[in-house]
């Protein structure tokens, strides 16, 4: 009987022995793969940091966690530079560089001098925006292409610097509901003078069940920009007919009173122009009736044409009231 219940006990510390190795060793496993995910994150940044050396940047620590969007909205501080990211299947993430960071980072780049922060941080601006976005750029494409291979880089292919974010408050509206991924590097500048945090938010890899293929994502985007183009067509448009334009000193302008005439061209009414509501020209005409109405006839076509490269407008060569009365309509020009 003592040796039945010794061979069971044995078994028994066999068995939890086994269990205890093995998940010893899923732990070395998880630990190694997440060794190997950060250093692939180190060396990302490494790399865009040799585009931009007199920075001297380095990367202290590298960390990543799961984030709901409830959570987006404390990770902002005043002064704090946030831009969204996106990606070609319009996935739509974060990036965020602390004060501290945002002011050494535009420093750097302008002058090529790391300076201490000051004390009370500024608000980013479009233009520190115009600075970062080659920076944030390069660091996405690093992090695409280094980080994308592994096991828990899944998710982070492929996305760019898209807009800058003057006043964050509304981004937990622009993030969809899901799960994120909070990737943060603890970056020094300067040789250690300057340290801060520098963060990017990406969604959390779907599930591949409801991951649409890139030839369904496609279709959808073509749908998408069909439907936008026939809308926008069937939209109704404004375009004024413009006899002729001149200009007027202020003076002159102010003291017109009704029954004052102005010169105008004698060939005006052979080339009316056709405007859009900013001026751009579309056409030129001549003035006519149909069906009883006035009407203008299209007499040359410009095709495609920019407000700088529109058709020329009869001008006439002073505008200056000549004549008072109620009965006449144009002053003509040429004795008659």
């Amino acid at each position: 009987m003592m040796e039945q219940v010794k061979s069971d006990t044995s078994a028994v510390m066999t068995a939890q022995t086994a269990l205890a190795q093995m998940a010893a060793r899923h732990r070395v496993a998880a630990a190694e793969q997440v060794a190997g995910f950060h250093a692939a994150l180190r060396s990302a940044f490494a790399r865009m940091s040799n585009d931009w050396p007199l920075l001297g940047a380095q990367v202290a620590d590298v960390s990543h966690r799961a984030l709901s969007v409830a959570e987006v909205a404390d990770l902002i501080e005043p002064g704090m530079f946030v831009a969204m990211l996106d990606n070609a299947t319009d996935d739509l993430g974060v990036t965020l560089i602390c004060p501290n960071l945002t002011g050494a980072l535009v420093d750097g780049v302008t002058t090529g001098r790391v300076m201490a922060p000051p004390m009370a941080p500024r608000a980013p601006t479009r233009t520190d925006a115009a600075l970062l976005a080659p920076m944030i750029d390069v660091l996405l494409r690093q992090i695409s292409e280094r980080c994308g291979p592994h096991p828990m880089g899944q998710g982070l292919r492929g996305f760019v610097y898209g807009s800058f974010m003057q006043d964050p408050r509304p981004l937990s509206l622009l993030l969809e509901d899901g799960q994120y991924r909070l990737v943060s590097f603890a970056v020094s500048l300067g040789q250690g003078s300057v340290r801060g945090t520098w963060s990017l938010i990406l969604p959390a890899e779907p599930d591949p069940q409801n991951r649409a293929t890139p030839d369904h994502a496609m279709a959808e985007h073509r749908a998408w920009a069909q439907n936008l183009q026939a809308a926008v067509g069937a939209s109704a448009v404004q375009l004024d007919v413009t006899l002729f334009r001149a200009q007027l000193a202020l003076s002159t302008a102010m003291s017109l009173a009704p029954g004052d005439m102005l010169c105008i061209p004698v060939n005006a009414l052979e080339t009316l122009s056709l405007r859009t509501l900013d001026g751009t020209e579309l056409g030129a005409g001549r003035l006519g009736q149909a069906r009883g109405q006035r009407a203008v006839r299209l007499t040359r076509d410009f095709g495609t044409v920019t407000a700088q490269d529109g058709a020329s407008i009869p001008r006439a060569a002073s505008m200056t009231p000549v004549i008072r009365g109620v009965d006449a309509v144009v002053n003509r020009t040429d004795g008659s």
